[in-house]
């Protein structure tokens, strides 16, 4: 058994010598509690992850299974504390970019969060960007960027040249959406750079936390520099974009950047509430509530609050994988289906260089149909087993 190690600076990370978490040899309690320990960092709440019978099978058959996918129905969690604000006599439902857009011409620095598990939200992350490219922000930080990879001489120029990432450059961009995310920014001509702490934690800190975060928006205002009128997207997780003080009573990064700047960000959650209902009030089913009078209904702590939709679900893929993002469901070939074994299913785009970030990476049961999620483009589909080893390789051509 193999425990969490905390770091000083809030985060929590694996032994780099060991593949895989257990804990009392049960991977699926490994990822629960790694997901719940992770998250308590950031929230106030625990999460609640809803998982089927045969994930559950799964996740009980293979020992050293390696990163868990993101984009499936089990990693739908309940993460806020709080249900949604429903349409009612006083609250309606907007469309969430027109309204963001309008909101942002009042702004030089915009923060938006995102939960680490959910791909639907740097999916929509990638539209508001590309929103607010056209309305004179040109410089986006993120959480997820390599301090080292990202240093000032350089700016990751090998990265903005080949134009996608490679799992290198980041922490938590090797998720697919992630990195289409990163391509999406460097297409709107983005100046990209890191702003994550990687300063040493004093030795009479008073709690990672505050260090960490602290030293988030120090870095931020140093990016921004002595032109206050530079236009700044920040894209960080969880409460980090809080501006006041939460329920901990501990102040995060937004609130140390706007109280050390004079600078008042405009801040919008995804991550606050949680919605059990499906709807179509704009891009990619998001909603944004507002009182009769058009006036913003959001919870302490954020400017706007928006609510992402339940996901829907096809083959237990989400749907908006088919009908977004320029991708397309593509069945799993009948060459590379093992019906005696759980496996993974992973698409590499074949003109990207061997570190590239995943195309697509699914879970296969056996006798699964579930898809993949493909741009146009050609494909290295690779099988390996609960032991990492490549049971299948085979080309697929999306047209």
């Amino acid at each position: 058994m193999m425990p969490l190690k905390k770091r000083k600076n809030g985060r929590y990370s694996y032994n780099k010598h060991v593949s895989s978490v257990t804990f009392n040899g049960s991977p699926l309690l490994s990822l629960l509690v790694f997901t719940a320990v992770l998250c308590a960092c950031q929230r106030q709440t625990p999460t609640t992850v809803v998982t089927s019978d045969i994930e559950t099978d799964a996740a009980y058959d293979i020992e050293s299974w390696g990163p868990f996918e993101h984009t499936h129905e089990t990693y739908v969690s309940v993460m806020a504390s709080k249900a949604c604000p429903r349409e009612s006599d006083t609250v309606k439902y907007i469309d969430p970019l027109p309204k963001l857009t309008e909101l942002a011409r009042q702004h030089n620095v915009v923060m938006i969060n995102e939960a680490h598990y959910k791909p639907l939200h740097r999916a929509f992350i990638g539209e508001l960007a590309k929103s607010l490219r056209q309305n004179g922000f040109t410089h986006l930080g993120a959480e997820t960027f390599s301090v080292s990879k990202f240093s000032d001489d350089d700016r990751n120029a090998k990265l903005m040249s080949r134009g996608y990432p490679v799992r290198t450059d980041g922490f938590y961009s090797k998720e697919p959406i992630y990195g289409q995310l990163i391509e999406t920014l460097i297409e709107s001509d983005y100046e990209l750079f890191a702003y994550e702490s990687n300063a040493p934690l004093p030795k009479d800190a008073f709690s990672g936390i505050a260090h960490r975060d602290s030293d988030q928006a120090k870095n931020i205002l140093n990016e921004i520099g002595g032109d206050q009128n530079k236009r700044v997207l920040i894209h960080a997780g969880f409460d980090h974009i809080r501006e006041r003080l939460g329920t901990r009573d501990k102040k995060w990064m937004a609130q140390y950047f706007k109280e050390s700047s004079g600078i008042n960000p405009l801040t919008i959650s995804q991550t606050d509430c949680f919605s059990d209902t499906a709807f179509d009030a704009g891009a990619l089913g998001y909603a944004m509530p507002v009182d009769l009078d058009g006036n913003l209904v959001t919870y302490d702590g954020f400017d706007v609050l928006l609510i992402p939709p339940k996901e829907a679900q096809y083959k237990e893929r989400p749907v908006w994988l088919n009908t977004s993002q320029g991708r397309s469901f593509v069945d799993v070939p009948l060459t590379l289906q093992f019906d005696d074994q759980y496996t993974r299913v992973t698409a590499y785009n074949v003109k990207r260089i061997k570190d590239a970030v995943a195309e697509d990476m699914i879970y296969r049961a056996p006798h699964a149909d579930k898809p993949l999620a493909l741009r146009q483009g050609t494909y290295r589909i690779e099988v390996t087993d609960k032991d990492k080893m490549i049971l299948a390789k085979d080309i697929v051509i999306v047209p």
